[in-house]
């Protein structure tokens, strides 16, 4: 019985060690997955943040059997977005889609990016569009895997992107900041949502 609990210890501290190695593992797997398959020619990538976006929700994938599973909610990365857009800090959705390379030299070997406002950011706009609430029009609907990659590809090869956002979402650009804020602010770590009414009115997002 004591070797069975010794057993059990050490398997659990192995898992809280090796856990962040296989999250930087995939973060940085997507990187090289779009870079090197989906858009290898170098005049043509996706959005730095998006990229990122997109690597942050690929990090907490969970493989079963074979496959892989995204779309639950990291909590810590909730909780900390939550806590930004209600002290006014979140930056604002135009900001993000301006945002440059030097916004997101975090140190990835570091636990420092989980806390940088814009790779938080960049992982609420990705979340937001690949599992928010929003309908899109008949010519996106399609398997989750095919809207993601037909907005890759518009994304990549757009100078628009707020358009490209809008017509994704069927929503107008003033409406897709407030919905995007809102819904975060309503998520739930079990993915359901609070109640717009238990919402208090919060100070717009800053849009350095």
């Amino acid at each position: 019985l004591q070797l069975a609990r010794i057993n059990r210890e050490n398997e659990a501290i192995f898992e809280r060690q090796v856990q962040p190695l296989f999250r930087l593992c995939y973060h940085e797997s997507f990187h090289a997955y779009l870079d090197l398959y989906l858009f290898p020619n170098a005049h043509q990538s996706v959005p730095r943040w998006f990229n990122e976006g997109l690597a942050q929700i690929f990090e907490t994938a969970i493989v079963e059997t074979g496959d892989i599973r995204i779309g639950h909610i990291d909590g810590e990365r909730l909780r900390k977005v939550q806590t930004m857009l209600k002290q006014g800090e979140m930056p604002a959705l135009r900001a993000i889609l301006e945002s440059e390379a030097r916004h997101f030299q975090v140190n990835h070997h570091s636990d420092n990016y989980v806390s940088d406002r814009y790779f938080l950011a960049s992982w609420a706009a990705a979340y937001y569009l690949l599992f928010g609430p929003h309908h899109p029009p008949a010519s996106k609907i399609g398997t989750p895997g095919e809207r993601l990659r037909q907005l890759l590809e518009e994304l990549a090869n757009t100078s628009d992107p707020k358009k490209v956002l809008e017509t994704y979402t069927s929503r107008t650009w003033e409406n897709l900041e407030q919905d995007w804020q809102l819904y975060f602010l309503r998520l739930r770590p079990d993915g359901t949502l609070r109640p717009r009414e238990e919402i208090r009115p919060q100070v717009p997002g800053k849009g350095e």
